[in-house]
C-alpha cells in the first residue's frame, strides 16, 4: 500500500457498518495473515455478501473478502495525529476499478449463457 502504508507502520483501525470504495480496509486474509488493501466495492455470491480489495499497485483485485474476515478501515496513521483522508481520486479510481472487475465477470456470464 506504499506511499500510504509501509510495511510495520502502526494504524488505528475502525469497525464501521458500511465502507466506501477507496477506504483501506484491514481484514484477515489467506493463512490467517493480517492485510491492508484498498476497498472497491461489494459483491454478492451464491455464498453471501464479500468485499472485493486490490493493493494500490496491483494489477488484479485480490480473493474476495468474507465480510466475518473485515477487522475495520484504517482511519489513522501513528504518528501523525490527524485522521486519514481518502482523496476523490483514489475514490474514484476504486469505483472504475470494481465496474472493470464485476463488468467482465458478468459480460463472460453472459456470453456462456447465449452459447
Amino acid at each position: 500500500m506504499r506511499p500510504v502504508l509501509a510495511s510495520g507502520d502502526r494504524v488505528l483501525v475502525a469497525k464501521k457498518r458500511f465502507y466506501l470504495p477507496g477506504d483501506i480496509l484491514v481484514y484477515h486474509g489467506i493463512e490467517q495473515t493480517i492485510t491492508s488493501h484498498r476497498f472497491l466495492g461489494y459483491v454478492i455470491t451464491p455464498r453471501g455478501l464479500h468485499v472485493m480489495t486490490k493493493a494500490d499497485h496491483g494489477e488484479q483485485p485480490d480473493v474476495l473478502v468474507r465480510l466475518q474476515n473485515i477487522i475495520g478501515k484504517i482511519t489513522q496513521i501513528a504518528p501523525y495525529p490527524e485522521p486519514l483522508r481518502i482523496s476523490s481520486r483514489k475514490r474514484f479510481d476504486a469505483v472504475c476499478d470494481w465496474l472493470k472487475f464485476t463488468s467482465g465477470v458478468l459480460l463472460r456470464k453472459l456470453s456462456l449463457v447465449s452459447k
